[in-house]
């Protein structure tokens, strides 16, 4: 019986070798995937301030675009009042030599 108990020993002591293997592996995945996710939580961080950013500089150029359309229409507007005055000055001869 003690040979067989001595064997139950080794058996155990290796089967606790493996284990302890097997938690040291798992902590190093564990540590990995700690380190994966923070990358790419920053990555995701990263990416959404670049859209905020995008979408604000999008924002800024509608109004940019409103604003020189807006201007535009009121030199239009002056165009056309200028060339109607330019238009009746010449009917009534003025500018003829």
């Amino acid at each position: 019986m003690d040979a067989a108990d001595s064997n139950g020993k080794v058996t155990l002591a290796v089967l606790g070798g493996k284990i302890d293997e097997i938690l040291r592996r798992l902590d190093r995945m564990e540590t990995c995937q700690e380190r994966q996710a923070a990358a790419h939580e920053a990555r995701l961080n990263s990416l959404e301030q670049g859209q905020a950013t995008r979408v604000q500089q999008m924002r800024t150029l509608e109004d940019d675009v409103e604003a020189l359309e807006k201007k535009s229409e009121n030199w239009s507007i002056i165009n056309s009042a200028l060339g109607i005055i330019a238009a009746a000055l010449a009917a009534l001869g003025f500018g003829s030599k």
